[in-house]
């Protein structure tokens, strides 16, 4: 029942964020992490505000990250999820951690960056 629920609820975001839905700009957060097990995973979520002027978030992904952290294979993970869910000229910016791979993963795709002021401050 889980991979269905999943299935659905992927379906419906892909609905929401789909080309004829009014949105046309997305910002992106992102953290790529390893567990204690030592499995790495990375989250994506989008930030956009409605035609109803209410900001909205989504997480696009969360998943398993099997390859070693280098900026291209960051960047060819975000290509994907991007491509997925058919934004790729929505994009406005994207903010994570400072981690050189991640920076360059994101320059090199052609988007703006931001570091996160946490991550900063720390």
């Amino acid at each position: 029942m889980i991979p269905a629920l999943y299935q659905k609820t992927k379906e419906a975001l892909k609905i929401e964020l789909g080309p004829n839905c009014g949105i046309h700009h997305v910002c992106l957060t992102s953290d790529l992490w390893t567990s204690r097990a030592n499995e790495s995973y990375m989250a994506v979520i989008g930030h956009f505000i409605t035609d109803e002027f209410q900001l909205k978030a989504i997480l696009s992904d969360c998943a398993h990250f099997e390859d070693a952290h280098t900026n291209e294979n960051i960047q060819r993970v975000l290509n994907n999820i991007v491509d997925e869910y058919e934004l790729s000229t929505e994009i406005n910016f994207m903010v994570t951690d400072n981690g050189a791979n991640i920076q360059k993963a994101i320059t090199d795709i052609g988007w703006k960056h931001y570091g996160c002021y946490g991550h900063t401050l720390n």
